[in-house]
């Protein structure tokens, strides 16, 4: 195949893998056999992403009418590249996860349905739609436990993250142990035990047994820790406004302080190590990161 802008990868259970390509005139997917055997079989001219694959379909997160920002769920054939489902939710927005490990076809999808985004469960087969009702604040995201009879979640509001573990069966939620801070990465292994790339203000990321210790040790010195982000809240024309606050551990008030403004529209400042900030902190100056509105 020519080259192309890589659109997700995704390894088969059978060996091989389906593969996701950005080309000049849109979107293709194409499906390798474990010996490098394969081709295209499906084309859009819209700039799709392969998000997951089954057996024998592939979930892509397709923008309607080239509207990123409102994706449609489509399920296409692998063996001949036939849409055989797809999951629009009225215009808002929806974007597949992954497929149930139990190999039922279901589907784990993110929704922007109540203001925040949340999670759903998608079964092509019927069109049944499970929305995931959980009583957090902030958005959530989440994948599914090994033997799908629950999900991981991660709640996140003001640059911060919380983990959870959801049961499917009897809906309880329990919260896991997880360091203060930010979750990058997470995953949970057969044996229960949970995962996660966490990182903090004050510490860098790292690999960590959730309720234990580090599991991934570099050699060399470690950075020098940093100091804890205060939250700070301010009261604006559009409502709160959230800040994090971090200031020397040394000398007295007042201290100069950097104001650090992120771009947008995406974008918000996290409970997160930077080494920028944390030089600054050094140097002797406080720093306020604001999550303006629309962060």
């Amino acid at each position: 195949l020519a080259p192309a802008y890589e659109k997700g990868i995704v390894t088969r259970r059978g060996g091989g893998a389906v593969v996701g390509r950005d080309v000049d005139d849109g979107f293709e997917l194409a499906v390798a056999s474990a010996d490098g055997l394969g081709g295209v079989v499906y084309r859009s001219p819209e700039h799709a992403r392969l998000l997951d694959a089954d057996d024998d379909v592939a979930a892509i997160s397709h923008p309607p009418d080239g509207d990123l920002f409102h994706p449609i769920v489509r399920i296409v054939d692998l063996s001949d590249g036939r849409i055989v489902a797809e999951l629009d939710d009225q215009g808002l927005g929806v974007t597949p996860i992954a497929f149930s490990p139990a190999r039922d076809r279901r589907l784990l999808a993110t929704h922007s349905r109540h203001d925040r985004k949340g999670l759903l469960i998608w079964s092509p087969d019927t069109d049944a739609v499970q929305e995931v009702v959980v009583d957090l604040d902030g958005d959530v995201r989440g994948i599914w436990l090994p033997d799908a009879s629950g999900l991981l979640l991660v709640s996140s509001l003001d640059g911060r993250d919380v983990l959870y573990k959801l049961d499917l069966g009897s809906g309880s939620l329990d919260r896991l142990d997880a360091p203060c801070g930010v979750v990058d990465e997470y995953s949970a292994r057969d044996d229960g035990t949970v995962y996660a790339l966490v990182e903090s203000s004050v510490e860098p990321p790292r690999i960590v047994e959730i309720g234990g210790e580090p599991i991934v040790v570099f050699d060399g010195e470690p950075p020098a820790p940093s100091v804890p982000a205060e939250d700070v809240y301010g009261n604006g024309p559009a409502g709160r406004v959230h800040a994090f606050l971090q200031r020397p551990d040394v000398g007295s008030a007042p201290f100069p302080t950097v104001f650090v403004l992120h771009g947008g529209p995406t974008v918000q400042d996290l409970d997160e190590y930077l080494p920028l900030t944390a030089a600054l902190v050094d140097a002797g100056y406080a720093v306020v990161r604001v999550n303006y509105r629309g962060s």
